[in-house]
């Protein structure tokens, strides 16, 4: 089965009917940024964080279905593995105690910190500890 080009998948009658609908949702979207920023709201950009990391786990699973419907190949526990390898991180980052965020602030994340969960491998005393430290 043939993958579709984009001009085939967006430009074409039966799929340009639908536009209306991503104008109206793309104008709400905008009027409740804008209303959220107005009223002074707080963790605008706290939801901006958790619907993009939302958006990135919906795009990998329907990549996952893209090629598995390319290869003919349905496995359950692929998409099983999809989930889990993006949650359990994501999950895992907010309760670590020296998180580094770049772009946003610390406080855009609602963190958990505990020490008990995770250790910092910088003091750890064995080798492949401090060998495994440089990538961390």
């Amino acid at each position: 089965m043939p993958i579709p080009l984009f001009s085939e998948q967006f430009f074409t009658r039966k799929r340009s009917i639908g536009w209306g609908l991503y104008y109206r949702l793309l104008l709400i979207v905008l009027v409740v940024v804008f209303l959220w920023q107005v009223l002074k709201i707080p963790y605008l950009f706290s939801m901006v964080i958790y619907f993009t990391f939302f958006h990135y786990l919906r795009q990998n699973y329907g990549i996952l279905k893209w090629y598995e419907l390319k290869n003919n190949q349905y496995l359950k526990m692929a998409t099983w593995f999809i989930y889990l390898s993006n949650l359990i991180p994501f999950i895992g980052m907010h309760f670590r105690d020296n998180l580094k965020v770049f772009y946003y602030t610390g406080s855009d994340l609602f963190l958990y910190p505990e020490k008990k969960y995770f250790f910092d491998l910088s003091n750890s005393s064995t080798s492949f500890t401090r060998w495994l430290s440089h990538f961390c």
